[in-house]
């Protein structure tokens, strides 16, 4: 079930998030990572980001927003009913 309260993030093997510009970041910027408020757009994202490097093992994690609707990386991840562990 799609919530207002999240979206969702891809985060890599290094604990670290696909920013809107392609490129890998700590987070500490939240409004300028890559979100989708779908969880099959942000997999295929996913999945096109690892045809390009095939020893990308990332993820697709739901987070919630917070009060400027940017995701909220502190926070445990919203259950998005995929397991976290779901191969890319």
């Amino acid at each position: 079930m799609q919530s207002d309260n999240q979206v969702f993030v891809i985060r890599n093997q290094d604990q670290l998030y696909l920013d809107r510009h392609g490129q890998w970041c700590s987070g500490d910027e939240p409004r300028q990572l890559y979100s989708s408020r779908h969880h099959d757009e942000a997999l295929n994202t996913l999945i096109e980001l690892n045809a390009r490097d095939i020893s990308l093992r990332g993820q697709v994690i739901a987070v919630p927003l917070d009060d400027k609707k940017q995701p909220l990386l502190d926070a445990p991840p919203a259950h998005s009913g995929q397991p976290d562990n779901m191969p890319a």
